[in-house]
C-alpha cells in the first residue's frame, strides 16, 4: 500500500467536526475558512483553519501525519458588556485543542463513518505547543479585538 489520498480529508473533516462542536456548544459563531458562511454582523466568531497534513513515510507504509489548526478569534469591542470577553473565547479555544478522533467522513463509498485513528497535541518540538496570539485592535476605527490560537497535530497511519 501506500499514502492514502482520503486521509485528508478524512483528517480534515473530522477537525472541523471536532471544533465546530465545541464551539456551537458555547455559541460562538464560527465558519470553515474558504466557506461563505461568514457573517460579519456578529459580535463575535471564530474561523477554522486547517494546514496540512505533512506526511512522512518513516518506513514502508508507515506515515505520520503532522497538521496545525489555527483558530482566528475576532470579537467585537464592547465596554458596556462583558470586557473579557475575547479571552474567555480565547481560553474556550485553547481548552478545545486535545485528542481529536479521526474517523472516514464523507460522501464516498470509502466513506463509512469508522474511526482510523486519533490526533494527539504534537509537543515534540519547542514550538509545537498550544499557542495564544493575542493582536488587539488591529484598526483604531474600527471596535473589533483579534487573536488566534494555534495547535499542532499529528497522527500516525498504515498505508
Amino acid at each position: 500500500m501506500s499514502y492514502n489520498p482520503n486521509w485528508n480529508k478524512w483528517i480534515v473533516a473530522s477537525v472541523i467536526k471536532h471544533f465546530k462542536a465545541v464551539l456551537d456548544a458555547a455559541s460562538i459563531d464560527n465558519f470553515i475558512e474558504g466557506t461563505s458562511s461568514r457573517d460579519l454582523t456578529k459580535s463575535e466568531y471564530v474561523e477554522i483553519r486547517v494546514d496540512g497534513p505533512y506526511a512522512d513515510e518513516r518506513s514502508k507504509d508507515d506515515f505520520i501525519l503532522r497538521l496545525e489548526v489555527n483558530l482566528l478569534i475576532q470579537t467585537i469591542i464592547n465596554p458596556s458588556k462583558n470586557i473579557y470577553r475575547h479571552a474567555e473565547v480565547q481560553g474556550i479555544c485553547m481548552g478545545a485543542v486535545t485528542t481529536i478522533p479521526v474517523y472516514k467522513l464523507g460522501n464516498d463509498v470509502a466513506d463509512d463513518k469508522s474511526q482510523i485513528g486519533c490526533l494527539t497535541v504534537n509537543t515534540d518540538e519547542p514550538r509545537d505547543h498550544v499557542t495564544a496570539h493575542n493582536f488587539g485592535q488591529i484598526e483604531t476605527d474600527v471596535k473589533l479585538q483579534q487573536a488566534t490560537v494555534e495547535g499542532h497535530y499529528k497522527i500516525e497511519l498504515e498505508g
